[in-house]
């Protein structure tokens, strides 16, 4: 129930409300709103929670799922772009594995 899940989400907002300056609600906010369907929405959020905490622990999750709202939003490049951003941090997680699998060119 995505709905309850960002209801959630304001309901830590307004009871530590320094988690949001950090990012962490922009991330899972942004998060949430990618699965329910909702991409341009997603990504304002992960675009914020990305610029308000490099380095954070979700970045790598944050900079795929990014990839993934963009490209659902008919911007297959920025999409690119973002995977690229993922692949430059350099990192070796799931995300960043996946990332390097959609900038691969298929044969």
């Amino acid at each position: 129930n995505y709905g309850a899940a960002i209801d959630l989400v304001e309901q830590w907002e307004e009871t530590f409300p320094t988690d949001k300056v950090n990012g962490q609600s922009f991330y899972w906010r942004g998060k949430l709103l990618l699965l329910r369907g909702q991409s341009r929405d997603a990504i304002r959020y992960l675009t914020r929670s990305i610029v308000v905490t490099l380095g954070a622990n979700y970045e790598t999750e944050a900079r795929w799922l990014l990839g993934l709202a963009l490209e659902q939003s008919n911007q297959p490049e920025a999409a690119k772009t973002e995977w690229a951003k993922l692949l430059k941090i350099g990192f070796d997680d799931e995300f960043v594995k996946k990332a390097r699998e959609k900038l691969t060119p298929k044969k």
